[in-house]
């Protein structure tokens, strides 16, 4: 952030009436009043300057019926100190109170309100311009009205205000946003308040007329700058064209061939890729299975094997129990004694074993012959799923090598293919915008070359210099270059007094059309600012635009697709650069157009914003509906 901290910013607007009022809040930073045609925000706009000394009167609007006088609230960046502004409809007095702060201007106590006006000489210790221009930094200095006599005038807030309250017919027109307007009489006024903006000097020191000496210095010194330039583009057109007598250029059509078969390529590519994670889930459920069928497989021959040890050690003991009756001895099978009355319970027992030895046996082999079944189903389903392994694997081999082989180098190929063509493309456009820079090079130069042998009236000689020319050119560049104005943005500044403007890759800015000249419009004075702050030059910080990009969205009805990509990109771009502005600063624009929802979500937080809906829901306008006054 920078560390001058001039200027003020307005914190809150209420207009007030026959028992009623309407308010509206703003922030430091970016503000944005945005939403439907006809809800107040140009009254909204003209309201606010009047509240700053205009003379222009708020146009009548039926909402505003009734209302009759406005009240301002701003704040000053440095030592904040707020301020109430307060001026009722068609007076020429404004009354200014303080707040929240013990001092006043110069360091004098405000006691209760000071009272200002906006007629007269804005010279006069009361009138308002000098109370603003304090604020900023800028009173007490001089701008220069004439170069031929020398005549200087004092430098009025009015003058400042036409550099930062920019209204929607002028925002589109054909002049520099530096000049008050198409007057001649106010462009050496304008050009020195450029130069004290951009210099921090002021007219108080500038000479009558410029000798001839100092003149033919001045121009000898822009032909030697210009002639530099010239052999630098001429140096890197020879650059670039060898680069590209080198590169392999491709007809247009080819190149559209290659760009169908890559995306064919690559759509192709994402559905094998696909198919090969649909193959590789399917691959991992049967392994799932087979691991599971393997296991309960196992089980099922632990447990065969437990049955058949289970029948094998009951029929042993039934043989050893036959083998034991078969000796017809008188002994008791059981316990070896002489078999008597007593010992044939032995005997019954033994019977009894016999028997459920047989009954367990019939069980196991029951049960053996069960467990055999599934474990041969079990054995049939592990090869199938074994077999669908062996399938799917044998996909998933035959899908990466297709993409190895065939796909991938495929793409890659095509893509080099593609990068060679851009590249040539590229070539092509640097060197016609190199050659259309040379043009104007030469051009400027023979200009100059022509006011050494022709004696020039001192009113159609640039005030300010040409190198702080080119440093605020460089701001502006960054504006149009952040907002994707047009695919690659060089600014200069073409510095004729009849011109006085910027010039966009090699374009005259007043050659667009009305939205290009009224966002660049925009940036000119946002650019301004941007330098204030990064020199840390005493100014306003504060830019007030009206429909900056309304009118870029004004096209033909018969519009391409391209022309309608562009201009979504050049509003996304623009929101996005507007919603980082300093709290050292506070830009303030109306506009139908707002923020896409993506947009929206990406400056959430960082743009104070108001949307008038026009409807009953949310807020109407500045003012409730004519209905309800």
């Amino acid at each position: 952030m920078s560390l001058n901290m001039s200027g003020f910013y307005i914190k809150e607007l209420t207009v007030s009436g026959g028992g009623q009022q309407v308010n509206l809040k703003f922030e430091k930073g970016a503000n944005l009043v945005t939403g439907a045609s006809d809800t107040g925000k140009t009254y909204v706009f003209s309201v606010i300057s009047y509240a700053l000394g205009s003379s222009q009167e708020p146009k009548t609007i039926p909402e505003a019926v009734g209302y009759n006088e406005v009240y301002l609230t701003i704040a000053t960046f440095k030592n904040p100190a707020t301020y109430i502004l307060h001026r009722v409809f068609g007076k020429n007095q404004i009354h200014i109170r303080q707040v929240n702060h013990t001092d006043g201007l110069d360091g004098k106590p405000f006691s209760v309100y000071k009272k200002f006006t906006t007629a007269g000489k804005a010279s006069a210790e009361n009138h308002i311009s000098g109370f603003l221009l304090s604020l900023c930094g800028l009173n007490n200095l001089l701008i220069l009205e004439s170069k031929t006599t020398g005549k200087t005038v004092n430098l009025t807030y009015s003058y400042l205000r036409k550099l930062t309250f920019i209204d929607e017919s002028r925002i589109i027109t054909t002049g520099s946003p530096f000049y008050f307007s198409d007057q001649y009489i106010d462009r050496t006024k304008s050009q020195s308040l450029l130069n004290l903006l951009l210099t921090g000097h002021d007219a108080s020191e500038v000479k009558q007329i410029e000798e001839q000496k100092v003149k033919e210095t001045r121009i000898t010194g822009k032909l030697e700058f210009l002639s530099g330039q010239v052999l630098r583009f001429a140096h890197e057109k020879e650059l670039t064209t060898a680069e590209y007598a080198t590169s392999v250029g491709k007809s247009h059509e080819i190149y559209l061939e290659i760009d169908r078969e890559l995306r064919e390529s690559i759509e192709l590519a994402k559905a094998l890729t696909a198919r090969k994670n649909e193959v590789t889930l399917v691959l991992q459920n049967y392994y799932e299975k087979l691991s599971y069928k393997t296991e309960l497989l196992n089980r099922f021959k632990v447990l065969e094997k437990q049955y058949l040890s289970d029948n094998e050690r009951l029929n042993f003991i039934l043989e050893s129990s036959i083998l034991s009756s078969q000796l017809g001895d008188t002994l008791c099978p059981i316990c070896s004694s002489p078999l008597d009355e007593n010992h044939l319970l032995h005997v019954s027992e033994h019977e009894n074993f016999r028997v459920a030895a047989l009954e367990e046996i019939n069980r196991n082999s029951t049960k053996l012959i069960g467990l055999r079944a599934s474990i041969l189903d079990l054995q049939t389903e592990e090869s199938e799923i074994r077999i669908g392994i062996a399938g799917e694997g044998a996909e998933i081999s035959q899908i990466e090598l297709e993409l190895s082989e065939n796909l991938t180098p495929k793409i890659e190929h095509l893509r080099s293919d593609l990068r060679i063509y851009l590249n040539a493309e590229r070539l092509l456009n640097k060197i016609s915008f190199i050659d259309e820079q040379l043009s104007s090079l030469y051009q400027e130069k023979d200009r100059l070359e022509k006011q050494l042998k022709l004696k020039e009236t001192a009113e159609d000689g640039a005030i300010v210099e040409y190198s702080s020319l080119l440093e605020l050119s460089a701001f502006i560049e960054t504006r149009l270059s952040a907002w994707n104005y047009e695919q690659y943005v060089k600014v200069d500044f073409d510095s004729r007094y009849q011109t006085f403007d910027i010039a966009i890759s090699g374009k005259n800015r007043s050659s667009y059309g009305k939205g290009k000249r009224s966002i660049s419009f925009a940036a000119c004075l946002l650019g301004l600012m941007d330098y204030s702050q990064i020199n840390e030059m005493n100014s306003p910080n504060l830019l007030v635009l009206d429909s900056p990009l309304t009118t870029f969205e004004e096209k033909k009805q018969e519009t391409t697709q391209e022309d309608d990509l562009l201009s979504k990109q050049v509003l996304r771009s623009f929101f996005i650069d507007f919603a980082e502005t300093s709290d050292s600063s506070q830009v303030i624009i109306f506009d139908n157009k707002m923020p896409d929802r993506a947009t929206m979500q990406l400056i959430n937080g960082k743009v104070n914003m108001h949307v008038f809906t026009g409807s009953a829901q949310g807020r109407f306008g500045f003012f409730p509906p004519s209905s309800q006054n």
